[in-house]
């Protein structure tokens, strides 16, 4: 009787909890008071997926480029978005961080090869300006996606990550 009972007050209060806003906020750990969660409530954000910007409010075009005044954010495009930021995003520099030897055997036109594995490529980072827009890429996307926290270390703005590298640029 006891359990039947239990069971159909939980059932009762699930369906209550469900019609209503909680006025309280963030769920808390059974017999704690401090919420579970202290993050605070956040916008929907736009994300990037596969190199078209998604957000529910808007009707902007697939290929948005970010102001290079932006803070931090690193943006995920496919070679077919890249060629269209590339014909027009005034002022973005491609960087290819690809090996010298790579970067030779071929290239997107009027990119400038920063090999990620040279020991002198956090000084080569320094020398950019990071207020610039910057596509950034390698041969698949393993060593462009292992730079990017270098990029955030010194708060450059707005970097767009070919994120299959020069491989799907190819194809």
């Amino acid at each position: 009787m006891k359990t039947s009972l239990f069971v159909s007050v939980l059932a009762l209060l699930s369906v209550c909890a469900c019609d209503r806003p909680d006025p309280v906020g963030p769920a808390t750990a059974l017999g704690e008071g401090t919420p579970a969660s202290s993050a605070p409530a956040q916008p929907a954000p736009t994300k990037a997926v596969e190199g078209k910007l998604d957000s529910a409010s808007s009707n902007e075009s697939p290929v948005t480029p970010l102001s290079a005044a932006s803070p931090y954010s690193v943006i995920d495009v496919d070679a077919k978005t890249a060629v269209e930021l590339i014909a027009n995003t005034p002022g973005l520099v491609v960087l290819d961080i690809r090996t010298p030897s790579e970067f030779a055997a071929g290239h997107i036109e009027g990119a400038v090869n920063v090999d990620f594995k040279a020991a002198d490529f956090g000084a080569k980072l320094d020398s950019l300006d990071k207020s610039g827009v910057y596509l950034v890429h390698c041969r698949s996307g393993g060593r462009s996606t292992g730079s990017l926290p270098q990029f955030e270390e010194r708060s450059f703005g707005t970097i767009y990550h070919l994120s299959k590298g020069y491989a799907s640029w190819e194809k």
